[in-house]
């Protein structure tokens, strides 16, 4: 019943799904600096992978990785890297 509601009143006010906004936006960024050229610090950062070793406890949530988890179940998973 709840979501009917929600429903209707996204209908009669027009109003977008602001998550789904936000992630279509992170999609084209994504595919922005994939287009890029490499010595553009946007299109470093994301191709950055650091040496070393994480500290133990919770990994750190990072924004690249969370694009591929929320496009494995479509499969259109993007690649960060560029290549």
């Amino acid at each position: 019943m709840m979501m009917f509601m929600i429903f209707l009143f996204r209908e009669k006010t027009e109003a977008q799904n602001i998550v789904k906004e936000i992630k279509q936006y992170q999609k084209k960024w994504l595919q922005h600096v994939q287009r890029m050229d490499t010595n553009r610090i946007p299109k470093q950062a994301i191709q950055y992978r650091p040496k070393g070793r994480r500290n133990i406890g919770r990994p750190k949530n990072r924004w690249k990785d969370q694009l591929h988890f929320e496009d494995q179940g479509t499969g259109n998973t993007p690649n960060p890297s560029g290549t």
